[in-house]
């Protein structure tokens, strides 16, 4: 799913780091807003995890973790697969989640 223009914001819940995915690459927590549409309903929470040469976005619940390993989007860099997905990456602020 790929969007041309930018809807919504994501904001970092910076707070879930370090979190290392299954082949140890950092996983960064997006809390979304609007909620991103997805099959079977709605995702507020995306989990960005840096590839070796690719970044992906995977649905995650709200503690960051990745709840569905089907890629949402694919990019180069986290700026580029969350606007893929129709979303900034806003750095002003974080927000809070449940502890990890």
């Amino acid at each position: 799913m790929v969007h041309k223009t930018t809807f919504g914001t994501a904001v970092e819940v910076a707070h879930h780091r370090p979190r290392l995915s299954p082949i140890g690459s950092p996983v960064r927590h997006f809390r979304l807003q609007p909620e991103l549409t997805v099959k079977g309903g709605g995702a507020s929470d995306v989990a960005v995890v840096q590839g070796f040469k690719t970044t992906y976005a995977f649905v995650a619940d709200a503690r960051g973790e990745v709840v569905d390993w089907l890629a949402l989007a694919t990019a180069g860099t986290c700026v580029a697969v969350l606007a893929a997905l129709g979303y900034s990456q806003e750095t002003s602020r974080d927000v809070q989640g449940p502890a990890a």
